[in-house]
């Protein structure tokens, strides 16, 4: 089952957007039947009609796709009936999250004081961010340089 599929049988908002059979044939004319998939076309044509059974907007190019996902989104954002992925009447185990928090707070304070109290610090063999990168740099020029020396040389 397709998201639109599901969508449908959940009866969530969508939209669909089709392309023109005038914009399809002029892509065809343009660059060859390599741009109409042929792979399980059976299966393209029965999911078109399904999303031809409801409202759809029609495209020829790209231009039309932003504008029309744009216009769609925005109507969307102003139908007070969805309020999101979770939905403000659902209300949150705030005890249980305040918890969780305290806790990940008390672990992650424990784990600062075990790498204080270790030695280790930010860097790798004493050497902070900016000097390995420097290191390295330098390494790579000096590697492309003897492989030009190399080439050079043939």
């Amino acid at each position: 089952m397709s998201e639109y599929e599901y969508a449908v049988e959940k009866d969530k908002p969508l939209f669909g957007y089709v392309i023109k059979d005038a914009a399809l044939e002029s892509r065809v004319r343009t660059h060859g039947s390599s741009v109409i998939k042929t792979d399980h076309a059976q299966k393209l044509k029965a999911f078109r009609a399904l999303v031809l059974t409801k409202m759809v907007r029609f495209w020829e190019d790209a231009k039309d796709i932003k504008i029309s996902v744009g216009e769609t989104l925005s109507h969307f954002a102003r139908r007070g009936e969805l309020v999101g992925w979770v939905r403000a009447s659902q209300e949150a185990n705030m005890p249980a999250l305040a918890d969780e928090i305290a806790r990940l707070s008390k672990e992650n304070a424990e784990l600062r004081s075990q790498i204080a109290e270790s030695g280790v610090n930010d860097s790798t063999l004493g050497l902070d961010f900016r000097d390995l990168r420097n290191i390295l740099e330098q390494k790579r020029s000096a590697r492309q340089e003897s492989h030009e020396t190399i080439i050079g040389t043939n």
